[in-house]
């Protein structure tokens, strides 16, 4: 979906650049197009979109990559830890799509922080939940 005048932001790596810093390190996870490719041969990243408003559902990119979700979890994450500016919005248009603006990438950082806090003080909670447990109830090992 990655239109052919859009180029990938300086900071990203290209997929060869991926490729080539992950066959460098045998410790390393695979490069992110190698991890899930379509029947056409593409990436992960060549089904995303740039832009909010041209997001792409993790179900569509299910169905455009012939895929399962974590699938496509698994290779956004990859995607995301060789460099890939992969964002993801829940508002007026939901999905996933990439952005070359900053800003954009901050404002997405934020919104992850926010979420780690918010997992924080439910495992908190749970954890305070499971100490005050007793006898039959108490879940041993967790």
């Amino acid at each position: 979906m990655k239109r052919d005048n859009e180029k990938a932001p300086a900071a990203a790596a290209t997929t060869t650049e991926a490729r080539e810093n992950a066959s460098q390190d045998s410790n390393t996870d695979p490069a992110p197009n190698d991890i899930i490719q379509g029947s056409g041969g593409q990436g992960i990243i060549d089904y995303i979109p740039y832009g909010a408003r041209n997001a792409v559902t993790g179900t569509e990119l299910c169905k455009l990559m012939n895929c399962g979700p974590r699938d496509v979890t698994r290779a956004i994450q990859a995607a995301r830890l060789h460099g890939a500016p992969i964002c993801s919005s829940n508002g007026d248009v939901p999905g996933y799509y990439l952005t070359d603006d900053p800003g954009e990438l901050e404002r997405y950082i934020k919104s992850l922080d926010h979420r780690t806090r918010e997992m924080t003080a439910t495992r908190e909670a749970l954890a305070v939940t499971r100490d005050g447990m007793s006898g039959q109830n108490r879940m041993e090992g967790f």
